[in-house]
């Protein structure tokens, strides 16, 4: 059992640095993680209020999951072409 726990703390060390890079190279991530809980937001209010109005439309999981893929691959595109042109622009001066 100390052996597991061991590795257990070594492999989240490991899994710690490599988020810490991953996530300095994602610079627009907090605004993609923000619209991801808007829009989730937004979900859960049309669910409840389809509960007592029929008619209010619910949005379909798959729905709900491309839409939180779309923003992560954007997010994602856009954060690793601004650094590549803030390193340009620093290149160029």
């Amino acid at each position: 059992m100390f052996a597991t726990n061991a590795f257990a703390l070594l492999g989240l060390r490991a899994l710690y640095f490599v988020l810490r890079s991953a996530l300095a190279k994602l610079v627009h991530l907090n605004h993609g993680l923000a619209i991801i809980l808007a829009f989730i937001g937004v979900k859960l209010v049309l669910h409840w209020a389809h509960g007592i109005w029929p008619g209010v439309p619910q949005v379909p999981t798959p729905v709900s999951l491309g839409v939180i893929i779309a923003v992560l691959v954007t997010v994602s595109f856009t954060s690793l072409y601004a650094r590549r042109r803030e390193a340009a622009r620093v290149t160029q001066e």
